[in-house]
């Protein structure tokens, strides 16, 4: 069995379903932002704020090639993981990619910004990186799961399409 690796939006469940996939699967989970503050010592938020995003991208891709040498374990990246070309392959080497796909209105109701340095500009920026990130989403993931109804009947579908995919 291959490693699972969760992508999608801010806001769309990575963390949520991935530790709670883990459990179900019996494996490991990795958030790949907690993953990185650990490693490098610093927040996201610290990160972004004196060092800008291109400092934060570096660290995300150093973060992703640790992670990728996981075996059978769940991997939440981080929202914007698939900005750069070296990182969506990395991703799609060490396992199954799944697409979280939330719409950015069903986002925008729950999140909160604190914390998210991209999302500083408010709610209306949701919207904005959407449409920037989906089309690399989309290419990115091997599975594509709709967060658009209850948290276990996403799970239970989210879980029934992984085990398919590892027969």
């Amino acid at each position: 069995m291959n490693n699972i690796i969760l992508i999608g939006m801010p806001g769309s469940g990575k963390t949520r379903f991935g530790e709670e996939l883990a459990r179900v699967l019996e494996r490991p989970f990795y958030d790949a932002d907690r993953c990185l503050e650990m490693w490098e010592k610093r927040s996201v938020t610290e990160i972004f704020s004196i060092y800008g995003e291109k400092v934060f991208r570096d660290a995300e891709t150093r973060t992703l090639r640790r992670l990728s040498a996981a075996r059978e374990a769940v991997i939440a990246s981080g929202g914007g993981a698939i900005l750069r070309p070296a990182n969506r392959l990395i991703l799609r080497k060490a396992g199954c990619v799944c697409w979280i796909d939330r719409s950015s209105e069903e986002i925008a109701r729950d999140i909160v910004t604190e914390g998210r340095p991209l999302l500083q500009e408010g709610k209306q920026r949701l919207w904005t990186l959407y449409r920037e990130r989906r089309e690399l989403y989309a290419r990115c993931s091997h599975v594509r799961i709709r967060n658009d109804s209850s948290f276990e009947e996403v799970l239970a579908c989210m879980a029934a399409v992984i085990k398919e995919r590892e027969r």
